[in-house]
C-alpha cells in the first residue's frame, strides 16, 4: 500500500468509524452514562437500537434526556450548580411533581417544610382551701391553618373563678380572623369577634370587621404590627334594649423572641362605637412565656379589660394577673 494510501485511511476511516454516532440520537441516562442509536417510545419504554449493543429497553424514568438526530445537545452544567438546583428543587416541599410529600421528608429536612397548621392550648388552674375557698380557671387556646398568601386564625379565651361555692366572675371571648398578605408587610383581613361578661352585664357582643394591617418592623426575632378596620357591632345586655351599631377597629401588636427561647407577647384594640361611643370597649394582653422542655411552656400574662358602664359597684376596668403552662405541638 502507497504512502498515500496510508494518509487516506487515516483520515476516512475514523469518519467511517464515527458516522454511525454523529447522526444517531443520543440518550443521557439518569446515571451518567450515554448511549447512542435510533429512539423510539415503545410500551411507555424508551427503545434503543444500538450500533454495537443492539436492542436495549430503558424505563422512562432513567432516561434524564434525549438530544435527537441533528440537534443540538444543551452545555454540561457545572457539578456545583447541579448539585444546588437538587436541593432546592427535590426538596420536600418544592412545586416539582417528584418532590416527596412533606410527611415523608427526612428529619433533617424537616425547617424546609414548616406545617400549615399552628396550635397552643394554654391553661391555668388555681384553688384555695381553708379559710378561703376558691377557685379559678383560665384557658387559651388557639389554632390557625395557612395555604399560600392566605391564614385562618381562631382563638377561644375564658376566665372563670369561684368563691365559698359562689361564681364571681366568668368572661369568654372568641375570634376568627383571616388575612391575606398583599405585599410582605401588608396585609388584608377579616374579623370576627364574640364577647360574653357575666358581671359586667355583657350578655354577648357581636362583631364584624374588615380592614388593613401592616408590619411596622418585621425581623426574625421581632414583630410590631398594627391594623385598622371598619364594621358594625350588637351588644346585648341586661334588661337594656340590643344595641346595634357601626364601629370602628384599631389594634396594636408585638412579639418577642430571646435567645434563650423565652418570648413575651404584647396586644392592645380598640372597638369605638360610632352611636353611644360612651361603650367603646378596649382590652390589653401581655404574655411572657418561658420553655421548660420540647412543646411545654411556662405562662405569665396580664388581661385588662374596659367595659364601659357596668351595672352596680362593679368598675368598668377589670384586670387578671394569670399563670399558666402553654403546649404547642
Amino acid at each position: 500500500m502507497t504512502r498515500w494510501a496510508w494518509v487516506a485511511c487515516a483520515v476516512v476511516l475514523p469518519w467511517i468509524g464515527t458516522a454511525g454516532e454523529a447522526f444517531a440520537d443520543t440518550v443521557t441516562l439518569a446515571n451518567g452514562d450515554v448511549l447512542h442509536g435510533e429512539v423510539r417510545e415503545v410500551d411507555g419504554r424508551i427503545r434503543i437500537q444500538h450500533a454495537l449493543l443492539g436492542t436495549i429497553d430503558v424505563a422512562t424514568a432513567d432516561v434524564a434526556r434525549i438530544t435527537r438526530e441533528g440537534e443540538t445537545p444543551p452545555a454540561p452544567v457545572p457539578a456545583a450548580v447541579v448539585a444546588a438546583t437538587a436541593k432546592r428543587v427535590t426538596g420536600p416541599c418544592a412545586p416539582c411533581a417528584k418532590a416527596a410529600p412533606c410527611a415523608e421528608a427526612a428529619e433533617e429536612t424537616a425547617e424546609e417544610c414548616p406545617s400549615p397548621w399552628d396550635f397552643s392550648v394554654g391553661f391555668g388552674i388555681s384553688n384555695e382551701a381553708g379559710n378561703t375557698e376558691k377557685f379559678q380557671l383560665n384557658a387559651d387556646l388557639m389554632a390557625a391553618y395557612r395555604w399560600g398568601r392566605n391564614r385562618l386564625r381562631w382563638r377561644v379565651n375564658s376566665f372563670y373563678e369561684e368563691a365559698a361555692g359562689v361564681q364571681t366572675e366568668g368572661r369568654y371571648s372568641s375570634n376568627l380572623k383571616y388575612t391575606r398578605e398583599i405585599t410582605a408587610r401588608s396585609r388584608l383581613f377579616g374579623l370576627w369577634i364574640l364577647d360574653r361578661d357575666d358581671f359586667a352585664d355583657i350578655e354577648l357582643r357581636n362583631g364584624w370587621f374588615a380592614g388593613y394591617g401592616y408590619d411596622f418592623i418585621k425581623r426574625k426575632r421581632t414583630t410590631f404590627s398594627g391594623a385598622i378596620g371598619a364594621g358594625f357591632v350588637t351588644e346585648k345586655r341586661t334588661d337594656e334594649p340590643l344595641l346595634t351599631t357601626a364601629a370602628l377597629f384599631a389594634e396594636l401588636e408585638y412579639k418577642h423572641e430571646f435567645s434563650t427561647g423565652d418570648s413575651f407577647e404584647a396586644k392592645y384594640y380598640v372597638i369605638p362605637y360610632l352611636d353611644q361611643t360612651e361603650l367603646s370597649p378596649m382590652r390589653l394582653e401581655l404574655l411572657y412565656a418561658h420553655p421548660l422542655r420540647d412543646h411545654f411552656d411556662l405562662t405569665a400574662g396580664f388581661l385588662g379589660d374596659y367595659v364601659p358602664d357596668p351595672p352596680g359597684t362593679i368598675k368598668p376596668y377589670d384586670t387578671k394577673i394569670t399563670f399558666g403552662v402553654r403546649w404547642k405541638p
